[in-house]
Protein backbone atom coordinates (compact mmCIF):
# COMPACT_ATOMS: atom_id res chain seq x y z
CA UNK A 1 0.00 0.00 0.00
CA UNK A 2 1.39 3.17 -0.83
CA UNK A 3 1.90 6.47 1.40
CA UNK A 4 -1.01 8.11 -0.17
CA UNK A 5 -3.34 5.18 0.75
CA UNK A 6 -2.30 4.35 4.09
CA UNK A 7 -2.62 7.71 5.11
CA UNK A 8 -5.78 8.12 3.57
CA UNK A 9 -6.97 5.65 5.15
CA UNK A 10 -6.15 6.40 8.79
CA UNK A 11 -7.50 10.27 7.95
CA UNK A 12 -10.90 8.21 7.03
CA UNK A 13 -10.97 5.83 10.18
CA UNK A 14 -10.32 8.52 12.74
CA UNK A 15 -12.08 11.19 10.93
CA UNK A 16 -15.26 8.40 10.55
CA UNK A 17 -15.70 9.64 7.08
CA UNK A 18 -15.56 7.83 3.58
CA UNK A 19 -12.01 7.43 2.25
CA UNK A 20 -13.20 8.40 -0.97
CA UNK A 21 -13.87 11.57 0.72
CA UNK A 22 -10.03 12.72 1.81
CA UNK A 23 -9.22 14.26 -1.29
CA UNK A 24 -5.77 15.80 -1.68
CA UNK A 25 -7.42 19.77 -0.66
CA UNK A 26 -9.17 18.19 2.35
CA UNK A 27 -8.62 20.45 5.44
CA UNK A 28 -9.65 20.70 9.53
CA UNK A 29 -12.62 23.34 8.20
CA UNK A 30 -13.90 20.33 5.68
CA UNK A 31 -14.76 18.36 8.30
CA UNK A 32 -17.01 18.85 11.29
CA UNK A 33 -15.92 15.68 13.11
CA UNK A 34 -12.19 17.08 13.09
CA UNK A 35 -11.97 18.92 16.12
CA UNK A 36 -8.58 18.72 18.77
CA UNK A 37 -9.04 15.68 19.92
CA UNK A 38 -10.07 13.84 16.84
CA UNK A 39 -6.76 16.14 15.58
CA UNK A 40 -4.68 14.36 19.00
CA UNK A 41 -5.86 11.14 18.21
CA UNK A 42 -5.31 11.38 14.40
CA UNK A 43 -1.62 12.57 14.63
CA UNK A 44 -0.76 9.87 16.97
CA UNK A 45 -2.42 7.26 14.48
CA UNK A 46 -0.25 8.54 11.78
CA UNK A 47 2.69 8.32 14.09
CA UNK A 48 2.30 4.79 14.74
CA UNK A 49 0.90 3.43 11.14
CA UNK A 50 4.42 5.18 9.75
CA UNK A 51 6.08 4.31 12.57
CA UNK A 52 7.67 8.09 12.98
CA UNK A 53 7.55 11.37 15.62
CA UNK A 54 5.94 14.42 14.48
CA UNK A 55 7.69 17.31 16.62
CA UNK A 56 5.35 18.66 18.84
CA UNK A 57 5.39 21.79 17.71
CA UNK A 58 4.20 20.75 14.44
CA UNK A 59 1.22 19.18 15.90
CA UNK A 60 -1.10 22.52 15.79
CA UNK A 61 -0.02 23.04 12.11
CA UNK A 62 -0.57 19.59 10.75
CA UNK A 63 -4.62 20.67 10.21
CA UNK A 64 -4.16 19.45 6.11
CA UNK A 65 -4.54 16.76 4.05
CA UNK A 66 -1.26 18.26 2.01
CA UNK A 67 0.56 19.18 5.16
CA UNK A 68 0.36 16.17 6.94
CA UNK A 69 1.39 14.61 3.57
CA UNK A 70 4.06 17.03 2.95
CA UNK A 71 5.74 16.90 6.64
CA UNK A 72 5.37 13.09 6.83
CA UNK A 73 7.28 12.99 3.64
CA UNK A 74 10.05 14.92 4.86
CA UNK A 75 10.19 12.58 7.98
CA UNK A 76 10.09 9.51 5.93
CA UNK A 77 12.85 10.72 3.61
CA UNK A 78 15.10 11.00 6.59
CA UNK A 79 14.75 7.64 7.71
Amino acid sequence: MSVDDTLKNVLSQILKIPCEEVREDLTMKDVSSWDSLTHLNLILSIEEAFQVKFPMNMFPELTSFPKIKSELGKILSRK
